[in-house]
């Protein structure tokens, strides 16, 4: 996939994720959905097994987070489009 058709993909998996976490109904989900990853409630285990399937949830919440946190990837798409189309 090219590198501008993978940021608007990730532009609009970000913009539905907001408005979805932006609802009553997405927000309760989105609590849930952290809870039973173990982002706000890790467990830790001795079995490395276990663990790693933990930490995968967990890993997989985080990056739900981190991206409706980060700026706004239109930027990056604007500005690769720009070096592309001068």
């Amino acid at each position: 996939m090219n590198p501008i058709k993978k940021l608007r993909a990730r532009q609009q998996f970000r913009d539905d994720l907001l408005s979805i976490v932006d609802t009553p109904a997405g927000s309760r989900f989105f609590e849930r959905f952290l809870r039973d990853c173990g982002v706000t409630h890790p467990r830790f285990t001795s079995d490395p097994q276990v663990t790693a399937f933990n930490e995968g949830k967990r890993h997989l919440a985080m990056s739900y987070m981190n991206l409706m946190g980060r700026d706004d990837p239109q930027g990056l798409i604007d500005i690769i489009e720009k070096e592309q189309n001068p």
